[in-house]
């Protein structure tokens, strides 16, 4: 009985774990010539910054999954939340900041997992900072990232902090990351309303060293992707294994897996799913609380 109301459920609300990897892809599918950022009076364009200039701050940008594309040009803003983000901190203060955006092939499908997009996603952010730090000796960076985004920032982020990175430690001055699947650590500065649990891949290992100071994780309650019950990990992790766009649905694998839980915890499991449903939604709407001015002002008051 179990088994089949799983199915049915799966069927309806399964594609919420998706979340993870397509991530407001909607309004993030074309750049807007201008719009509303919460927190600002005036219409703030999406306009392109400059290319190949440098600035005592370099703010790199990775958009989400289903957000941006490999071939994207590094100075074009891209990306729900990061666009706003980058936009805004250059019109603020352009004699200091320059924004920069990480285009990868943020599409996970077909022979494509999340992991290895997310693997991809990270290996072009890693050499995107290293070319603008070899360019720009004298900068310092901040990283911002969504959802996808921010799972890829934090694993760059723990890099720099292990001196394993593109750039030393100190010319780090912070790290955002919003709606992250690796939140958690202890340390990091939170915000957004989310009580102290943990995003869907629980909290990063090993965490942020010496730089966990200048991080800030930014979650809203009940966003599957990093305030997640046990059923929403349960499901993030099974989907990520999964070519999720190639509609290729774990229901076989994750009823497996809820049928080795003891019978309550299956029962948890299959009645907590609608709330998990509701929780993609949650996790694509982040102007509620005004993440994109609470990411802008904590970059704000670390710059170098």
């Amino acid at each position: 009985m179990l088994r089949r109301l799983g199915a049915a459920l799966l069927a309806s609300t399964g594609i919420a774990a998706s979340a993870l990897a397509v991530t407001a892809a909607a309004p993030a599918a074309a750049p807007q010539a201008q719009a509303q950022i919460p927190g600002s009076s005036a219409l703030t364009p999406y306009l392109p910054s400059v290319p190949g200039r440098c600035a005592p701050n370099i703010v790199i940008n990775i958009p989400g999954g289903a957000n941006t594309f490999g071939s994207s040009p590094d100075n074009l803003p891209m990306g729900a939340y990061s666009r706003d983000v980058g936009t805004r901190l250059r019109l603020a203060a352009p004699d200091r900041v320059i924004d920069r955006y990480v285009g990868y092939d943020s599409i996970p499908g077909g022979a494509y997992t999340y992991e290895q997009t997310r693997d991809n996603g990270l290996n072009t952010a890693r050499a995107a900072l290293a070319q603008e730090a070899a360019a720009c000796p004298n900068s310092k960076f901040a990283l911002f990232g969504y959802s996808m985004g921010a799972d890829i920032g934090a694993r760059l982020t723990q890099e720099i902090s292990q001196g394993k990175g593109p750039i030393a430690q100190e010319r780090l001055t912070s790290a955002v990351f919003m709606a992250n699947p690796n939140r958690g650590v202890p340390g990091v500065q939170q915000a957004g309303g989310a009580g102290p649990t943990e995003g869907a891949y629980g909290a990063l290992p090993g965490g942020y060293g010496p730089v966990t100071n200048r991080v800030l994780d930014i979650c809203r309650p009940g966003d599957i992707v990093c305030d997640t019950r046990d059923s929403g990990r349960l499901l993030a992790q099974v989907f990520a294994q999964t070519a999720i766009l190639a509609l290729k649905l774990p229901v076989d694998q994750l009823n497996a897996n809820v049928a080795k839980l003891p019978p309550q915890e299956q029962i948890n499991f299959y009645t907590q799913l609608p709330a998990n449903a509701l929780g993609t939604i949650l996790h694509t709407d982040y102007y509620t609380v005004n993440g994109s001015g609470l990411a802008t002002d904590y970059i704000t008051s670390h710059l170098g």
